[in-house]
């Protein structure tokens, strides 16, 4: 969701692994392609990762830190 950040408001989240968002601004159809993240850059990738990570603590950080270990395991497959 941080690509789309300047169109979200985050509402509320759980302590694991939900989040709530207000759709605030209306997404231009050319911002979102077929192959978003696959067709970014690893280190755009890992930016707006870590921009998600940086706004939780606790549980729900560890969630996240986790699932961009698992995203890049399934980078470097379709990689190859």
């Amino acid at each position: 969701m941080e690509h789309f950040a300047d169109h979200f408001e985050i509402v509320e989240h759980t302590e694991y692994n939900s989040v709530v968002f207000l759709y605030t601004n209306e997404i231009p159809p050319d911002r979102i392609p077929d192959n978003l993240v696959g067709g970014m850059a690893r280190s755009r990738v890992i930016e707006l990762q870590d921009q998600a990570i940086a706004r939780f603590d606790g549980k729900q950080k560890e969630v996240l830190l986790q699932s961009r270990e698992n995203l890049h395991s399934m980078l470097n497959l379709w990689a190859e």
